[in-house]
C-alpha cells in the first residue's frame, strides 16, 4: 500500500476511498455547523435590534409630555427608569438642536452632540433612525412627535456582549459534532476500502498483463453481480474486442501498404523535421534510388531546388496542406522530371502532427505543352496589342475627322448664313420702300424666296449632319396637335390647288387635341411628307389621317398616315428612299437635296417612333408614322405670343434714351444693322472687333450691344467676358448675332455671359423684338393691313398654247438650266405676250415649282 501522505492523484484506490469519505463527511458537517452558527447569530442580532427599537419607541412615548412641558427633571426620571434594562449602554432624550435633555449618565445632560452620526439623526424626519448596527451593539432613535413634526429624539444603545458569549458556546458544540462525525466516516471508509481494494487490484493485475501483450488473459468475475463484477465483465469483453481489432488492424495495415505500393504516383512519408520515413516503389523509380538508400535522408535533397522543397514542408506545417507545388526531381539519370506535389499532415491519436504525406505526379509532358501554349499566348497577346494600337489610331483618326466635321459645319454655317443675312436683310429693306415699282418688288420677292429656299437647303444639310453626329435633341412641350395639322394642311393646300389636287385631313377615330412632343420636329416631318406627296402626284389627291391606337402593352400610340395617288414607288426602291441624298424619279429637274425623307426618319426615330411605307406602282403610296402618345391638358399649353401688329416704322413717344453698340466685322452686316437702327432713330456706334468693342464700352457706356460671334483680333465670347468684368458690365444687355446652327455653340455663348442670341439670317422684326424684350422699347407700327394678293390662276395647256412655240421652247430650256436670271428674262418676254400667263408662271417659278410648268409644256405639240 502507498503511504496516506501521498497526494490524492497518486494515492491508491483504498486511500482515495478513505480520503473521499473522511473529507466529504468533514466538509458536510463543517458546513452544517457554520450555517447553524450564522443563523443563530442573525437571529440574536435581529432580536437585539427589535428590543432596542421597542425600548426607544417606549422611551419616546413616555417622554412626549415632559418634552412638550419642557420639564427636564421629569425627563430625567423617565430615562432613569430604563437604566437597568439588560445590555443597556446608554439612553437619552435629544432636542432638535442636538442638546441632551436627559441621559442615563446625568453628567452629560445639557451637552450638545456634534458628531456626524448625531447630526444625520437631527436632519432626519423619519419616525425611527438607526445610527449604528454592528457585532458590538445597536444604536437607534425614535422621534418624539408633536403632530407631524419631531420635537425631540429618544436614543437608545444596547450592547451585544451576551450574544457573543452564546455564539462562542454554540461554536464549541459544533466543533465537537464535526470531530465525531469525521471519526465515524473514517471507520466506515476503512471498511469499504478494504473490501473494494482487493477486487480492484485483481483487475489492475490483469491490465498489467494486457499491457505486456498478453491479450488472452481474463479478469475473475464473482457472483455478487455488483458494479465490480460488471466492470470485470466489460473488461473481458474489451479484451476480446482488442484481440479482434489487433487482427483486423494487421490485415488493414498490410492492405494499405499494398495500396501504397500499387500507386503509380510517387508517395513519401516525411517527418516534421524533413526526414523520409517511408516511400513506395514509384518514388524509387522516379528518383532512381532504393528504399533503403532514401529512408532517413532529407526530403529536400531529392529535388534540384532544396530550398523550394523545404518551403513545401513549411507551407504544409503552416497551412495544413499544399496543392500542385512544382518541383523538379534530382534523379540519378539526370532527367529532372517536373513534378506537381500535393501534401497533407499526418496526425497521431492525440491530434499531434507526426509527419507529412507527399504525393507527386509527373507533369513533364504537360509542362512542355504549357510552355508551348504560353509562347503561343504571348504571340497572340502581342498581336492583340498591335491590333488594339491600330484600333486606337483608327479611333483617334475618326474622332479627329468628327471634330473636323464639326468645325466644318460651324464654318459652313457661318460662311453661308452671313452673306444670306445680307441678301435677305437688304431685300427686305428694299421691299419696304413705298415708291418701289412692281417689277422691282417682284424681283425682290424672287431674291427673298431664293434666299429662303437656299436657307432651307442649308438647314437640311446641317440637320442631317447634326443627326449623324448625335447632336440633334428634342424640345418637348405641350402643343395643339389639331392646330399644327390645320396649319400644315392650310399651307400645303395652295400647292395642291396649283396642281389641281385635293388635300384631305381625315380623322377616322377620335384623337387627343393636345399632346406633349417636339412641335417643330413634327411640323417638319409632316411638311416633308405632304410636300413629297403633292410633288410626286399629278392627279387625284393627297390625304392625311390621324388616329389613336393602343399597342400590345396597352401604351397609347399616335398613328399618322399620308396617302397619295401618285405614281408609286417600286418595291426595289422602297428600302432606299430613306437614305441620305437619294432622289427617285426624274433627275433632270431639281427636287432638293434628297435629304427630306432621311431627316424625317431620323426625327421620327429620335421621337421614339417608327416610319414605314407601303406603295404600289401606278396606284400611290402610304407613309405611316407610329409615335408614342402623351396627352396634355389645355392648361399646360404655353400662352401664344401676341401677333406682330405690323411693320415697325419708328419709336413710340417718351422712350428712354438708348445707345446701341454694333460689334460686327462684315461690312454688309454692319450696314444692314445700322440701317435698321436708323429706321427707328436709335443712336449707334460701330466696332469692327472685340478689342475695339471693349474700348468703346469703357468710353461710351452703351445700353445694348449687338455682338458678332466670330471676328478677328478678339471674338465675341472673349469680348463679352471682358466687358462683364468692367464697371457697368453687368448691367449692359449683350445679344449675340451668330450664324451658327449648332445648339452647343449657342449654349457656349450664353455661358460666356450673353443675355440672348439672334440667328443669321435674321429679319427686321426679330431685331426690333429682341431690343424690345431687353430694353423695354415700344414702337410705332404701320397702320395699314396688307391686302390679300389675288389668287393666281391655274396653269393650263390652253393658257400656254397662246404663246409662240419658240418662246415655249426657250422657257423649257431656261427651266431645265435652273438659271434664275435666264428664267426671269424669258418670263419678261412672256409678259409682253400675255400678262396673266406671265403672273401664273412667275408665281410657280418663285416657288421653284419648275416640274409643274415643264409637265404642262410637255403636253403641247412642238414646233
Amino acid at each position: 500500500m502507498r503511504p496516506v501522505a501521498w497526494p490524492l492523484r497518486r494515492a491508491s484506490f483504498r486511500h482515495q476511498i478513505i480520503l473521499v469519505f473522511v473529507l466529504g463527511f468533514c466538509l458536510l458537517s463543517t458546513t452544517f455547523v457554520v450555517h447553524n452558527v450564522r443563523e443563530q447569530s442573525d437571529n440574536f442580532a435581529r432580536e437585539n435590534s427589535q428590543a432596542a427599537a421597542g425600548l426607544a419607541q417606549s422611551l419616546a412615548v413616555s417622554s412626549r409630555s415632559w418634552v412638550l412641558a419642557n420639564d427636564v427633571a421629569g425627563l430625567q426620571e423617565v430615562v432613569e427608569a430604563v437604566r437597568r434594562y439588560p445590555g443597556l449602554r446608554h439612553a437619552m432624550v435629544i432636542s432638535p438642536s442636538g442638546r441632551v435633555m436627559a441621559h442615563t449618565d446625568p453628567t452629560k445632560v445639557g451637552l450638545f452632540l456634534s458628531d456626524p452620526v448625531s447630526q444625520s439623526l437631527l436632519a432626519s424626519t423619519a419616525p425611527a433612525f438607526t445610527l449604528s448596527d454592528s457585532d458590538q451593539g445597536v444604536d437607534l432613535a425614535a422621534a418624539v412627535r408633536a403632530g407631524d413634526k419631531p420635537v425631540a429624539w429618544a436614543r437608545v444603545a444596547l450592547g451585544r456582549d451576551r450574544i457573543q458569549a452564546d455564539l462562542r458556546l454554540i461554536r464549541v458544540h459544533g466543533a465537537v459534532y464535526v470531530f465525531a462525525s469525521t471519526l465515524l466516516s473514517l471507520v466506515a471508509a476503512l471498511y469499504i476500502a478494504q473490501r473494494l481494494g482487493q477486487r480492484v487490484e485483481s483487475l489492475v493485475q490483469v491490465a498489467e498483463e494486457v499491457r505486456e501483450g498478453h491479450l488472452g488473459v481474463r479478469a475473475t468475475v464473482s457472483r455478487r453481480h455488483d458494479e465490480i463484477d460488471t466492470l470485470a465483465d466489460s473488461f473481458n469483453r474489451m479484451l476480446i474486442s482488442l484481440a479482434d481489432n489487433a487482427q483486423a488492424l494487421k490485415a488493414a495495415s498490410a492492405y494499405s501498404q499494398n495500396l501504397i505500393e500499387a500507386s503509380l504516383d510517387p508517395l513519401m512519408v516525411v517527418t516534421p523535421d524533413g526526414r523520409i520515413t517511408d516511400l513506395n516503389q514509384a518514388a524509387e523509380r522516379v528518383t532512381g534510388r532504393t528504399r533503403a538508400t532514401l529512408i532517413g535522408t532529407q526530403f529536400a535533397d531529392c529535388f534540384t531546388e532544396p530550398e523550394r522543397a523545404r518551403a513545401l514542408c513549411e507551407q504544409v506545417l503552416r497551412d495544413g496542406m499544399a496543392q500542385d507545388f512544382p518541383l523538379s526531381v534530382a534523379d540519378v539519370a539526370g532527367l529532372h522530371p517536373y513534378m506537381l506535389n500535393n501534401a497533407t499532415l499526418l496526425r497521431g491519436p492525440g491530434d499531434e502532427v507526426v509527419g507529412l504525406l507527399v504525393s507527386a505526379r509527373d507533369v513533364t509532358e504537360r509542362q512542355r505543352l504549357d510552355e508551348a501554349l504560353r509562347r503561343y499566348k504571348d504571340r497572340l497577346e502581342a498581336e492583340v496589342q498591335q491590333r488594339t494600337a491600330d484600333l486606337v489610331l483608327a479611333r483617334n483618326a475618326a474622332e479627329t475627322a468628327n471634330q473636323a466635321k464639326s468645325a466644318f459645319l460651324a464654318n459652313m454655317s457661318h460662311e453661308l448664313r452671313t452673306p444670306l443675312n445680307a441678301i435677305l436683310g437688304f431685300s427686305s429693306l428694299l421691299s419696304m420702300a413705298v415708291d418701289l415699282p412692281d417689277d422691282h418688288r417682284r424681283i425682290l420677292g424672287i431674291i427673298n424666296r431664293s434666299g429662303e429656299h437656299l436657307l432651307h437647303l442649308i438647314n437640311d444639310v446641317l440637320d442631317m449632319a447634326k443627326i449623324e453626329a448625335g447632336r440633334a435633341q428634342l424640345q418637348e412641350a405641350p402643343f395643339d396637335l389639331e392646330g399644327l395639322v390645320r396649319d400644315v394642311t392650310d399651307m400645303m393646300a395652295i400647292r395642291a390647288q396649283e396642281k389641281g389636287l385635293t388635300l384631305l385631313a381625315d380623322q377616322p377615330s377620335p384623337f387627343p387635341r393636345h399632346i406633349v412632343g417636339d412641335e417643330a420636329r413634327l411640323r417638319q416631318v409632316l411638311i416633308n411628307l405632304l410636300g413629297n406627296a403633292i410633288k410626286f402626284t399629278d392627279q387625284g389627291g393627297v390625304a392625311i389621317r390621324l388616329q389613336r391606337q393602343l399597342n400590345e402593352g396597352g401604351a397609347a400610340r399616335l398613328i399618322i398616315e399620308v396617302e397619295d395617288s401618285g405614281a408609286g414607288i417600286p418595291e426595289t426602291e422602297q428600302a432606299r428612299i430613306f437614305e441620305p441624298f437619294v432622289q427617285l424619279g426624274e433627275q433632270g429637274v431639281n427636287k432638293g437635296t434628297g435629304l427630306g425623307l432621311a431627316i424625317t426618319r431620323q426625327f421620327v426615330n429620335l421621337m421614339g417612333g417608327d416610319i414605314s411605307v407601303c406603295s404600289t406602282v401606278g396606284q400611290g403610296s402610304v407613309f405611316r408614322l407610329d409615335l408614342p402618345l402623351r396627352e396634355a391638358q389645355v392648361a399646360d399649353l404655353p400662352h401664344a405670343e401676341q401677333a406682330e401688329p405690323g411693320r415697325v416704322i419708328g419709336l413710340a413717344p417718351d422712350q428712354p434714351p438708348c445707345r446701341i453698340l454694333i460689334v460686327e466685322d462684315q461690312r454688309d452686316n454692319q450696314v444692314l444693322l445700322s440701317r435698321l437702327l436708323d429706321a427707328v432713330g436709335l443712336p449707334w456706334k460701330l466696332a469692327e472687333n472685340g478689342q475695339i468693342a471693349v474700348a468703346l464700352f469703357q468710353s461710351w457706356q452703351p445700353h445694348f450691344i449687338w455682338m458678332d460671334h466670330r471676328m478677328p483680333v478678339m471674338d465675341g465670347e472673349e469680348a463679352t467676358r471682358r466687358i462683364r468684368q468692367l464697371p457697368g458690365g453687368q448691367q449692359v444687355k449683350i445679344v449675340a448675332v451668330t450664324a451658327s446652327a449648332l445648339r452647343e455653340q449657342r449654349a457656349a455663348l450664353i455661358s460666356a455671359g450673353m443675355d440672348d442670341f439672334v440667328r443669321k439670317p435674321y429679319r427686321a422684326s426679330e431685331i426690333y423684338a429682341c431690343m424690345a424684350r431687353h430694353l423695354g422699347l415700344h414702337y410705332v407700327y404701320e397702320d395699314s393691313a396688307p391686302t390679300a394678293s389675288p389668287e393666281p390662276h391655274l396653269l393650263t395647256p390652253e393658257a400656254l398654247a397662246t404663246l409662240p412655240a419658240a418662246l415655249r421652247e426657250e422657257l423649257a430650256a431656261a427651266l431645265q438650266s435652273l438659271d434664275s436670271a435666264c428664267i426671269g428674262g424669258v418670263l419678261a418676254k412672256v409678259r409682253a405676250h400675255n400678262a396673266d400667263v406671265a403672273d401664273t408662271l412667275a408665281h410657280l417659278a418663285d416657288g421653284f415649282d419648275y416640274p409643274t410648268i415643264l409637265k404642262v409644256l410637255q403636253t403641247l405639240p412642238h414646233g
